[in-house]
């Protein structure tokens, strides 16, 4: 069956690097460190493959981004119920947040809020933002620093993240060309993986999906992904160039790709930036 979804999906109308990709990591799991494993992963990512052709075929993105707008002023409402703790339903009314919006986890929460974000500056929302595009960069990237700082994420980067993305890197030259195998980082590094970075807890991701990426299918897959990438940025336009920045930065230091919340989201904005359609041109 998986066999049979990959070599279907070559007859797509999906970009010529995911009909590449597709096919190389149903290959990936016959040469995997796990293959079992590896093949159960699959599974998911041939789910994935065929939701982005679903999303290919959207022709009324309005009614998307209202329905992304109103999963993240969800999101923003709960998170100031539980500040005031006042949230009995998911925090239980405590003072300190232990439950971050309906995600529950900090890191995934943000990645929920900043990928929602990312879609709502491609769509060219608020229209403010396209006439003053600049600003609109400037501002993003100081909060993004002033956030650093004020969070000592450059502190602990270099505590535990930075040897983290070292000893994967390190790992990854075990297998260079094709990897450990899908979906293999979870189970693998935190039995080969040895630093003081273990103080922290089992890393069943690197933080990094490249690092990830390079870990579990090798140089050819990530030759392939940053092929797609780099198709895909050739289509960026105005605010969508910012979407796409925000959305990379995301998957450099979180990990939406193993978030069922977010990677619908990530796929919905490849669809969306494919279709060449221009922000100002959605209707109010």
């Amino acid at each position: 069956m998986a066999g049979f979804l990959s070599a279907m999906f070559v007859f797509s109308k999906a970009n010529i690097w995911l009909k590449i990709l597709i096919p190389y990591l149903f290959l990936n799991t016959f040469l995997s460190a796990a293959p079992h494993f590896s093949m159960m992963s699959f599974f998911g990512v041939i789910g994935c493959a065929y939701f982005y052709l679903l999303c290919k075929r959207i022709e009324d993105w309005d009614a998307v981004i209202k329905i992304i707008f109103c999963v993240l002023m969800i999101q923003i409402f709960l998170l100031f119920l539980q500040g005031i703790g006042e949230d009995a339903l998911l925090n239980f009314r405590q003072r300190a947040i232990g439950c971050y919006g309906t995600v529950g986890n900090a890191m995934q929460f943000k990645t929920l809020i900043i990928l929602c974000f990312a879609f709502i500056i491609a769509a060219g929302k608020p229209k403010i933002a396209g006439r003053f595009p600049l600003a609109l960069g400037v501002f993003i990237a100081a909060s993004m620093i002033c956030y650093g700082a004020a969070s000592k994420a450059f502190h602990y980067f270099a505590y535990a993240r930075g040897a983290v993305w070292l000893q994967t890197f390190a790992l990854s030259a075990v297998h260079p060309f094709f990897g450990f195998g899908v979906g293999t980082y979870k189970i693998l590094f935190p039995v080969m993986g040895h630093g003081h970075f273990q103080a922290e807890g089992v890393w069943m991701s690197p933080h990094n999906f490249w690092l990830r990426i390079l870990f579990e299918t090798g140089a050819a897959g990530l030759a392939i992904i940053l092929g797609y990438m780099v198709s895909l940025s050739g289509k960026c336009r105005g605010l969508t160039l910012f979407a796409a920045g925000l959305t990379c930065f995301t998957l450099a230091v979180y990990f939406p790709d193993c978030q069922s919340s977010a990677v619908p989201l990530l796929i919905l904005l490849c669809a969306y930036i494919e279709k060449e359609r221009p922000q100002w041109k959605i209707s109010t």
